[in-house]
């Protein structure tokens, strides 16, 4: 078996894998041989089928198999002993592959594109500057953030009276005319959020009423033929309703209102835990800090998209940009991507892929290392993160928060997100040192604007 790579130019090369009968048919023959000693065919004692027989049969198909095993094994060595790092996969190469006639050759060739990542040079100096915002925390933010939580952990109420912000409940029928449709589409615990009526004139009809009142109105007009919505109120599939148009009868059954969450020690510890603040004092200082720990955990996200703009403007290199929309093309086969959706996509995959390249190559220089503790510190982040949006300020032992991390790293794709994660981090702080950080103080709306 031989492997030879030949260089089209810096950073395109097709592979020829040369394959021999010797390479490959002691290994079909074993195969082959344990077919025959397994196989049970209607006239022959098992073991005793002849040889001729098992290769007609399954002689051919042992052959790609084996074939296949060899080239793919050629393949990952050539990855493994080569310096330089791949882009993509390979590709059969479509032009030099000549057809293949298996079982009526000895000799096989199969010939490959391949493409390769290029060379470059990361340089940073005091000269680059980045800014480095400091967002102040005004008595509107803090506000905002009192009331979302209000708003987060409060609690429905029966009342009296509908208005426009209220949840209804009840039976809702379908009409034909002013009668109740026969086999018609029904449901006993219908509910009506009234904010989420479009139509103004069906919305009217949900205010002003008590329970007991029946209402006439029209599901197609009411959720602007949403169907979504329409399908969700009778609990049935949106396709179900596609099509309907008539009216129904809603009666009301109960009426409830969204009161936000009162400011008492029960609503301390919802959002921050259990015995976190005492006082509204410390809630304060409190939202105070979490305000203050976001404004900086995103503007480190802007900090990251500036260094990440500023070099791949710097750096400049060439890459394989034909290769990589023709495996981009291969890769996305399910999708049936066109060649105008490849082009109109191509420029945000090169951005990523020149952004990797540069974040691959300063931690090469400067020997940044992404360990398993690294990942597993990323993946608890993200899991505290998500416990706390989704239950507030919740205290989670830390055993148990690793326990939950590491079932989400068991996944190899959420794994690899959160090394780069990390390795993005490590790098970030590497641009820090090298380049100068100017900090600037910028107030919450305004910051907010650099992200539009």
């Amino acid at each position: 078996m031989k492997v030879t790579k030949n260089e089209i130019d810096a950073l395109n090369s097709t592979l020829v894998i040369s394959i021999e009968k010797a390479d490959y048919s002691d290994k079909v023959n074993t195969v082959l041989k344990d077919y025959r000693r397994k196989a049970v065919i209607p006239g022959f004692r098992k073991g005793n089928v002849p040889m001729g027989l098992i290769k007609k049969q399954y002689g051919t198909s042992v052959l790609v198999e084996e074939i296949n095993k060899l080239v793919s094994e050629s393949l990952s060595k050539f990855f493994t002993n080569t310096e330089n790092k791949i882009l993509g996969e390979p590709l059969p190469n479509e032009k030099e592959q000549k057809p293949i006639s298996w079982g009526e050759q000895d000799e096989y060739e199969f010939i490959y594109d391949i493409a390769f990542a290029p060379n470059i040079e990361v340089k940073m100096s005091k000269r680059d500057k980045f800014n480095f915002y400091t967002v102040n925390v005004g008595k509107e933010d803090i506000k905002n953030q009192i009331d979302a939580y209000k708003r987060r952990f409060g609690h429905y109420e029966d009342v009296d009276v509908t208005t426009d912000i209220d949840l209804v409940k009840g039976s809702v029928v379908e009409l034909d005319g002013k009668k109740i449709k026969k086999d018609g589409l029904s449901a006993f615990d219908a509910s009506i959020l009234i904010s989420m009526i479009k139509d103004d004139k069906q919305m009217k009809l949900f205010v002003d009423k008590k329970v007991g009142d029946k209402i006439i109105f029209n599901p197609k007009k009411a959720f602007d033929n949403n169907t979504y919505e329409f399908g969700g109120m009778l609990k049935v599939d949106q396709k179900i309703v596609a099509d309907n148009e008539s009216d129904f009868k809603f009666t009301i059954t109960a009426i409830n209102r969204w009161v936000d969450g009162e400011e008492n020690q029960g609503f301390y510890d919802n959002v921050f835990g259990e015995g976190s603040v005492k006082n509204a004092e410390e809630f304060k200082e409190k939202i105070i800090e979490d305000i203050k720990s976001a404004y900086v955990t995103q503007s480190e996200y802007k900090f990251g998209i500036d260094v990440k703009k500023k070099l791949i403007e710097k750096t400049k290199f060439d890459i394989p940009a034909e290769f990589l929309k023709r495996w981009l093309r291969v890769a996305n086969d399910k999708e049936k991507l066109s060649d105008e959706q490849i082009e109109k996509d191509f420029p945000n995959f090169e951005e990523d892929l020149r952004w990797q390249l540069i974040k691959e190559q300063i931690a090469l220089d400067n020997k940044i290392e992404v360990k398993e503790e690294d990942i597993l510190d990323a993946a608890k982040s993200f899991t505290l993160a998500q416990f706390q949006q989704y239950y507030g300020g919740v205290t989670i032992p830390d055993e148990q928060l690793e326990t939950y991390a590491k079932e989400i790293m068991a996944k190899q794709d959420e794994k690899r997100k959160f090394f780069e994660t990390k390795l993005e981090e490590k790098v970030l702080n590497v641009v820090k040192e090298a380049t100068k950080l100017e900090e600037k103080p910028i107030k919450a709306n305004e910051f907010s604007k650099l992200f539009e």
